[in-house]
């Protein structure tokens, strides 16, 4: 895949596998747009590589989705969505008694997998639009993929494999209907 000149949006950007991703994909050429929520991380990878533009956007809020479809199509769209965006609350998740666990949980599973679906789905028309060739592309990373569900990190690891799932049947719909 030619990269030069592409322009690709990175959830969950301003560190790790996501800013790993990000300084790889502008060795190629692209230009790269970062989400993240915590402002500091995204300053810092500003401040490392000054070619990246940063946003700050939370992937488990639909209001915050939204605001960042409308960011990205002022500055006049993306050719690859790269959904790196997740969070594992951990031993909060464990089973124990909290007064936080429900709404913990809810935050990873709106991240880590309805924030995917509502993302994929809100620029897939952008990305039919801008593909130069026949394919458009989202990327979806499976952090920690899984083949079921385990007991540590029940919450993550749970939601990753809805993740994983979804990403499967979207491809395979894309494909039954010639969309890719």
């Amino acid at each position: 895949m030619e990269l030069k000149g592409k322009t690709i949006l990175i959830t969950g950007g301003s560190a790790g596998i996501g800013l790993e991703a990000a300084k790889q994909f502008i060795t190629e050429g692209a230009k790269v747009i970062i989400t993240g929520r915590d402002q500091k991380k995204l300053d810092l990878a500003k401040k490392m590589h000054p070619s990246i533009t940063t946003i700050k956007s939370d992937a488990s809020s639909q209001e915050a989705a939204i605001a960042l479809y409308n960011q990205i199509n002022e500055m006049g769209g993306i050719d690859i969505l790269y959904n790196n965006a997740g969070i594992m609350n951990g031993q909060d998740n464990l089973g124990f008694s909290n007064s936080k666990h429900f709404e913990k949980a809810a935050i990873e599973i709106n991240t880590n997998y309805l924030g995917v679906i509502l993302l994929n789905d809100l620029f897939l028309n952008m990305l039919k639009q801008k593909r130069s060739s026949y394919y458009q592309y989202i990327i979806d990373i499976e952090l920690h993929a899984v083949q079921s569900c385990t007991d540590l990190f029940s919450i993550k690891s749970c939601s990753t494999f809805l993740y994983r799932s979804i990403t499967r049947s979207f491809t395979d719909n894309w494909k039954q209907h010639k969309n890719i």
